[in-house]
């Protein structure tokens, strides 16, 4: 540390928050948030990676195939419509961020 320290308070860093039940593996038996989380730093900034679902919406009929309820695998392009504000299943997006210290 170098004889000094930094004060760091938590911050969220995604808002709105997201639900990650609106995606999934390409199967659609379970949800799948990605692979891209990372971090790094250098002497002065701090860079953080992240899969965010804050733009996509679960489904009932992709739940009641999760659930097992129902053994025919709905095609979300063509019974997923975008909800009331426009978020879409499957709609993960990479959001990426820097911090300055």
């Amino acid at each position: 540390m170098c004889g000094w320290t930094v004060p760091i308070s938590p911050t969220a860093s995604s808002r709105p928050r997201g639900d990650p039940d609106g995606s999934s593996t390409n199967g659609l038996s379970t949800q799948f948030l990605g692979d891209y989380t990372a971090a790094v730093a250098s002497d002065h900034t701090g860079y953080g990676v992240w899969t965010d679902t804050r733009n996509e919406t679960p489904y009932a009929v992709v739940d009641a195939f999760r659930a097992g309820t129902t053994s025919v695998r709905p095609n979300p392009d063509t019974t997923c419509p975008p909800d009331a504000t426009g978020k879409l299943f499957g709609n993960s997006d990479i959001f990426a961020a820097a911090v300055g210290f």
